[in-house]
C-alpha cells in the first residue's frame, strides 16, 4: 500500500486512476446481481450523460457512492450513520432505512426467497450502529488496520449491494405488473 501511495503521486492527475478503480468496483459489484455493463458503456456514460444505459447508470451511482464515502472519511476522519445514509441515497434513492417488516429478496424467475434480511427497525439500527462503531473505534476490534479496513469495506459493500438489490426487486415488481 505504501509503495502504491508513493507511485500514485507521480501521476499528473491521480483522480483518473481512482475514478477508474471505483468504476471497475461498481461494475464488478453490479455483476453479482446480474446487472451487466461493459467498460465502453461505463466510460461513454461519463461523456454522454443523456443516453446512459440503466446498468451503466447504476454503476455510476455506485461509483459516486464510493467516492462520497471516501471523501467523507478524508475530510472528517470518521464515517457516521448519517454519512452512511447519504452514501445510501446515491445508490438507492427511494429506499431509506426500512421501518416496515416484510422485506425479502426473491429470485425473479422462480420467486423463491433467497435472502431474508433483519426485519425489525430497531435491530437494523443496532446493526448499523455496531458497524459505525466498528469502523470508527480503533479499540473495538484489535486487529491489523488493513484487515479492519477490508472488513469495514466488505460490510459497507454488503449493505450497499442489499440496498441496490432492493431497488431491483421494486423495479421488477413494477415492470412485471
Amino acid at each position: 500500500m505504501g509503495e502504491l501511495k508513493g507511485e500514485i503521486k507521480k501521476i499528473p492527475d491521480s483522480q483518473i486512476l481512482i475514478d477508474t478503480i471505483s468504476l471497475q468496483e461498481a461494475k464488478d459489484s453490479n455483476e453479482v446481481k446480474n446487472i451487466v455493463t461493459t467498460d465502453d458503456e461505463l466510460y461513454q456514460a461519463d461523456i454522454d450523460t443523456k443516453n446512459i444505459p440503466q446498468a451503466a447508470k447504476k454503476a455510476q451511482n455506485y461509483a459516486s457512492a464510493l467516492k462520497l464515502g471516501y471523501s467523507i472519511i478524508n475530510v472528517k476522519g470518521i464515517l457516521t450513520l448519517n454519512d452512511i445514509k447519504k452514501v445510501q441515497q446515491l445508490v438507492s434513492t427511494n429506499h431509506p432505512i426500512r421501518k416496515v417488516p416484510g422485506t425479502v429478496l426473491k429470485n425473479p424467475t422462480t420467486q423463491k426467497v433467497v435472502y431474508t434480511p433483519p426485519q425489525n427497525h430497531n435491530q437494523i439500527m443496532e446493526l448499523l450502529s455496531n458497524l459505525e462503531e466498528y469502523i470508527n473505534e480503533p479499540n473495538f476490534h484489535d486487529i491489523d488496520p488493513l484487515i479492519k479496513c477490508q472488513l469495514s469495506i466488505i460490510s459497507l459493500r454488503a449493505y450497499i449491494r442489499f440496498m441496490m438489490a432492493m431497488e431491483e426487486q421494486v423495479e421488477y415488481l413494477i415492470c412485471s405488473t
